[in-house]
């Protein structure tokens, strides 16, 4: 009677066991990847700058002059200042916000040039390359794809489109608010 009440114990403690690995090796591990990935760097003559974090903050104008320079024109806009910097294959427009109390800035960026990437892709890339890289780096529900445009959501409080003539990126958009 010992004998057979042990073994079932036994049998008991070892297909709870083999539930929980079971359990535990079904669950997909989750990679840091993913939320490094979100950091939006941008690169323009060899400089290098985070332009959002994954916590969607924006970089600030002191930042972005390093790698743009200083802004072609700046104004007041809603009391704050506002600053325009255009250059040869890009736009960068920093404005603030419509509500005085947020003191927040939105951030436009076009990408025209070789020269200038946004997390690695550049002007000049193929389709099949840009979908493949943005769905490795974001997955599949964050990417949009339509016939000459692909759409990166979901990616802080950012916009970003990438627009194809000819099978290559023409041009690069980003907007945050």
């Amino acid at each position: 009677m010992y004998r057979q009440k042990q073994t079932t114990f036994l049998r008991r403690l070892a297909a709870i066991l083999s539930c929980f690995v079971l359990i535990v090796t079904a669950m997909s591990p989750v990679t840091a990847k993913a939320s490094t990935n979100e950091a939006l760097s941008l690169k323009y003559n060899g400089k290098a700058v985070v332009l959002e974090k994954p916590d969607g903050s924006i970089a600030s104008y002191q930042k972005l002059k390093k790698v743009f320079g200083n802004a072609a024109k700046k104004y007041e806009l809603n009391g704050m200042t506002a600053y325009k910097c255009k250059g040869k294959g890009f736009s960068l427009l920093i404005e603030p916000w419509g509500d005085d109390s947020l003191h927040g800035y939105s951030v436009t960026v076009k990408i025209t040039a070789k020269k200038i990437s946004l997390n690695g892709i550049k002007v000049g890339m193929s389709y099949n390359s840009v979908k493949k890289a943005l769905e490795k780096n974001y997955g599949k529900s964050n990417v949009i794809v339509q016939e000459n445009e692909i759409q990166l959501i979901n990616v802080a409080n950012s916009f970003i489109q990438y627009l194809f003539e000819n099978g290559k990126v023409s041009q690069i958009e980003f907007f945050h608010s």
